[in-house]
């Protein structure tokens, strides 16, 4: 794991996205196309709009697997992880992705598990482009998350506090309206992309950023897993930095 530290949420977007094109660029140079995971968090605005910039890359040719959904949500919900993709990311490129490979909230859980899990299966992940939450979850595994499945997706539970979040995020008006399952990637399939850049920006992920990489590997800190990836790279601002010893 190798970390970098920037200024702010900008230099963070602007650096990652420069080293996220020369990757492309290199494995596009070999091969007829890449396949890479997008975060699609409140908290990746900034990376995924210098991502969605990039004019050198032909993304016709890579197909992109989302990290997350809510169970149920409708697609046009505001919370919609698939919603915010189209809206920070797609939407706003000069060539759209070749594929999306969208989680769909309606389908049965346990059904789109599979389905998705088969399609991922099928060739290597290049690019793994993730955030983490303030209480270190990777994708929607909130701790403490299972970091021993192989499935490559799962249904996870949305604990009280995670739920309660989203409201203060304004994302729903109440409570009850949040989603109480979600369909999530994998920790052990996160871990499988080649290469991995993390991007977190933000005082109120220190505490967070500090356990990730200070303590050992806990279910209790998720993130903590990147530890133990040979290619991850992760992009701290100075205040996301500022408990490290």
């Amino acid at each position: 794991m190798r970390l970098l530290k920037f200024g702010s949420k900008e230099e963070i977007a602007r650096e990652a996205a420069a080293d996220v094109a020369q990757l492309l660029r290199s494995i596009l140079g070999k091969r007829i196309g890449a396949r890479i995971i997008v975060d699609t968090d409140v908290s990746q605005l900034f990376s995924l709009a210098g991502l969605a910039r990039l004019k050198a890359i032909d993304w016709s040719r890579v197909s992109v697997f989302l990290l997350g959904e809510y169970v149920g949500l409708p697609a046009l919900h505001p919370a919609s992880l698939g919603r915010y993709f189209q809206k920070h990311f797609s939407g706003r490129m000069r060539v759209s992705p070749g594929e999306v490979h969208r989680i769909h909230a309606g389908a049965d859980p346990q059904t789109e598990c599979r389905r998705l899990g088969a399609i991922v299966a099928e060739l290597p992940i290049e690019l793994g482009f993730v955030g983490i939450g303030d209480n270190g979850r990777l994708a929607l595994n909130n701790p403490p998350a299972d970091l021993e499945t192989d499935e490559p997706y799962l249904v996870v539970e949305l604990g009280e506090a995670y739920r309660h979040h989203l409201v203060e995020e304004a994302l729903f008006e109440t409570f009850e309206e949040v989603p109480a399952r979600a369909i999530s990637m994998s920790i052990r399939q996160i871990m499988r992309s080649a290469e991995i850049v993390c991007c977190i920006p933000g005082v109120q992920k220190a505490e967070a950023v500090r356990s990730m990489i200070e303590e050992p590997v806990t279910p209790d800190v998720p993130a903590s897993i990147l530890q133990q990836h040979s290619a991850a790279t992760i992009y701290l601002s100075n205040n996301s930095a500022s408990l490290l010893s």
